[in-house]
């Protein structure tokens, strides 16, 4: 979802975009194995701080 000067569009990523999204992540996924890097995947998660 995107807000921008009063007008919210809702779309979904394209195929190819999910592609290339989960080609790149193996990739990683792969090199932190090799490398014993710890990885943790949080997909599209949110992160949000919190209000001081």
């Amino acid at each position: 979802m995107f807000y921008l000067e009063g007008t919210l569009e809702i779309m979904s990523p394209s195929p190819e975009h999910e592609v290339d999204k989960t080609t790149i992540a193996r990739l990683i996924e792969i090199y932190a194995l090799e490398r014993d890097i710890d990885l943790t995947g949080y997909g599209s998660t949110t992160f949000r701080q919190t209000a001081q």
